[in-house]
């Protein structure tokens, strides 16, 4: 069973992400797991995400300041690389 994490955002969308392969997708050449996907980890970011921050932007005015943009995940970067 490979494991997956998912992240909800205020805007409502959500995203899931990778945690780990199970043991048949690890020695895989493709990393195709054909077994059951395992919810691990359902985070709640109190964020929106980045593609709707990027939708809002245009609309926004130049001359107004805003937060950076970018959403932490709260994890190391090794496990972006899935």
């Amino acid at each position: 069973m490979c494991e997956y994490e998912e992240f909800l955002f205020n805007c409502g969308c959500s995203q899931t992400r990778l945690k780990s392969y199970c043991h048949l997708a690890r020695n895989d050449l493709n990393h195709q797991c054909f077994g059951v996907a395992k919810l691990r980890n359902v985070w709640d970011q109190q964020v929106d995400c980045n593609s709707c921050i990027s939708k809002q932007r245009p609309s926004m005015s130049s001359t107004s300041s805003s937060s950076s943009s970018s959403v932490s995940y709260g994890m190391h970067s090794h496990y972006n690389s899935y």
